[in-house]
């Protein structure tokens, strides 16, 4: 009797499971370790209230269209963006905002890669140059 039991409900089970795939099988970025301090800069002085976005696995510069772009910060008072855990690859950097000192809009964009080594946690510093 249990023998009758237990083969069925073995056989749901295993037919029943699967792996977890949060994303509905879309890409996703892969975690690393590594953090990115950018900088926005016009004409020599840093800008703060900048959006800058960040776009992994891009070669060439993807444009303006911020909906193809992976996430975004806001610069702070110093003009600082920070993108944490970011693994290996290659990155666009896209900012677009108003200089209040110039009282203009700027944008502007730059790749960086990131090359670790497996296991290293590393910092690195990017300036995002933009202009008018």
């Amino acid at each position: 009797m249990i023998k009758k039991f237990f083969i069925p409900v073995l056989i749901l089970f295993v037919i029943s499971c699967k792996k977890n795939d949060d994303n509905g099988g879309a890409g996703t970025i892969v975690q690393g370790d590594a953090v990115v301090y950018g900088q926005v800069m016009h004409h020599f002085s840093s800008l703060p209230n900048i959006k800058v976005w960040i776009k992994k696995g891009a070669t060439s510069f993807p444009g303006q269209d911020t909906t193809l772009y992976d996430s975004f910060q806001i610069s702070d008072a110093s003009g600082f963006v920070r993108f944490d855990k970011l693994a290996n690859g290659s990155y666009y950097f896209y900012a677009k905002g108003f200089d209040q000192v110039f009282w203009a809009d700027v944008w502007g964009y730059v790749p960086f890669s990131i090359d670790n080594l497996p296991g290293e946690i590393k910092e690195y510093d990017v300036t995002i140059p933009v202009s008018e």
